[in-house]
Parts: structure tokens; C-alpha cells; sequence
């Protein structure tokens, strides 16, 4: 998947143009991060842990009822692993 500030491509690799999908007069690509508006290219973000990321590709009426949703799905929690060194495992 490729996604830009106006298109999201599936199957970017195939040159099938029917996986091609770009704003236009009806359909607006949104991209929404932590429940707000994300206007800027989504490909440029740096995921953070927990982050909550919805595309919508439509004429926008769903788009309340799509980050409801999201926002009720629950995160598991999984700690970040802290590397454990001992002393042998430094060089200087």
C-alpha cells in the first residue's frame, strides 16, 4: 500500500490501475492520527506507540462514525523492550 496526500495506491508493486484511489470531486482522501485531521503526506509521520491512524477514502459522511469506532477498539499494551548490556558486552 502507498498512501500521499491525495491518492492511496493497493498493490502499488502491480501496475493494475484499478487499485488507484485519488480525491476528486465526490471522494476525499482523509487521514486522521490520534482522532485529528492529519493534512500533511502520512507517508512522512513517525508511528509513536499507541497511535490510533485512520485513512478514509469517501464523500467524508462516514468519517464519525469510522474514528468511533477506532477510538473503541482496544490497544494492547505491550511494554518496549529495554536491552539489557552487561559490562562485557561494552567496548570502548
Amino acid at each position: 500500500m502507498k498512501v500521499n496526500t491525495d491518492c492511496i495506491t493497493l498493490n502499488y508493486q502491480t501496475n493494475d490501475k484499478t487499485d488507484i484511489f485519488c480525491s476528486e470531486k465526490n471522494n476525499t482522501l482523509s487521514v486522521y492520527v490520534n482522532g485529528k485531521k492529519y493534512n500533511s503526506s502520512i507517508s512522512e509521520y513517525e508511528i509513536s506507540h499507541n497511535d490510533r491512524i485512520l485513512i478514509s477514502f469517501g464523500d467524508g459522511s462516514s468519517i464519525a462514525e469510522q474514528l468511533r469506532y477506532l477510538e473503541s477498539l482496544k490497544i494492547f499494551d505491550i511494554p518496549k523492550k529495554i536491552p539489557q548490556y552487561s559490562g562485557k558486552d561494552i567496548n570502548l
